[in-house]
């Protein structure tokens, strides 16, 4: 893999390079556990799996420094369109990101500091494996939520009657998101999320870890659809280049920036869909 990566080939693997890497692995694990004859049949099977798992880990941070930069460049148009959106929130919210202010619409009783939740994702890009990527998302998600619980105890909030469902995390997902995109630097989640569909242990959906993965897919599809609903019309409402008689336009004649949202405009929708839609695991995001 390390020389296929140095000659650019990578997408040339057939069938594909995940598969390679999965069949690899398990032969790999099958000869480990072939040689330990004194487990029984269905202990042997519960060996297998953790081996797997570990082997795969191993193989996968060896090979990242490689692989990883192949899944960013094919990705790279999607993460562009991340940099952009979140250029338009930081135009939107010069102050700091609002968690009230579109597109969160955090409701106020669940609008609380999620510094910690924001620099445990910070540090994503730190890990090499799949699985320890997936294990810094759970411990994400589990911070904003005991965020969220913790400051509900400390307003003496009626608990049992405020609720906290999905649409609440994802909305908590998505700020903490474009906090870390626009506040730490942090702007590599999209390339991490395609990195662990491709290239993760067995089939995410139907694992606690990959509920843990779709949640933070769905926050990053629906704040892509939001931005580029925006940008449209922005561009829509901005005032076309004027040029004199007779004149051509030059280098330096450039559509003036969008003007600030109104504040019809800036309100959260009382209710959104979050899109099916997963990202494309084959690295055509373009589609």
């Amino acid at each position: 893999i390390n020389a296929l990566a140095a000659k650019n080939q990578l997408g040339q693997v057939k069938p594909s390079l995940a598969a390679v890497i999965s069949r690899k692995c398990r032969i790999a694990s099958d000869v480990l556990v072939s040689q330990v004859v004194q487990l029984k049949k269905q202990h042997r099977d519960e060996c297998r799996a953790q081996i797997m798992q570990v082997v795969r880990s191993f193989v996968m941070t060896r090979i990242h420094d490689q692989v990883y930069p192949w899944v960013c460049h094919k990705n790279k148009s999607t993460n562009g369109k991340l940099h952009k959106i979140c250029a338009l929130l930081v135009g939107m919210h010069p102050l700091g990101l609002y968690p009230g202010g579109a597109p969160f619409g955090i409701v106020p009783a669940l609008q609380c500091d999620m510094s910690e939740a924001v620099e445990t994702l910070s540090r994503l890009d730190e890990f090499k494996s799949p699985l320890l990527k997936v294990q810094c998302l759970e411990r994400t998600s589990q911070i904003v939520k005991s965020t969220v619980q913790k400051h509900l105890e400390a307003t003496d909030a009626d608990i049992a009657n405020t609720e906290f469902g999905t649409d609440d995390l994802l909305s908590q997902l998505i700020f903490v998101i474009a906090k870390a995109y626009c506040e730490t630097g942090f702007s590599t989640l999209y390339y991490n999320v395609a990195y662990i569909q491709e290239f993760h242990l067995g089939n995410l959906n139907t694992t606690a870890m990959g509920y843990t993965v779709f949640h933070f897919e769905a926050a990053l599809r629906y704040l892509i659809e939001w931005g580029e609903e925006h940008i449209a019309k922005e561009l829509q409402n901005s005032p076309p280049i004027k040029l004199n008689a007779g004149s051509k336009p030059n280098d330096g004649d450039t559509v003036p920036p969008p003007a600030e949202l109104s504040d019809a405009q800036s309100q959260s929708p009382e209710s959104r869909s979050l899109p099916a839609s997963k990202p494309d695991d084959s690295g055509n995001d373009d589609n």
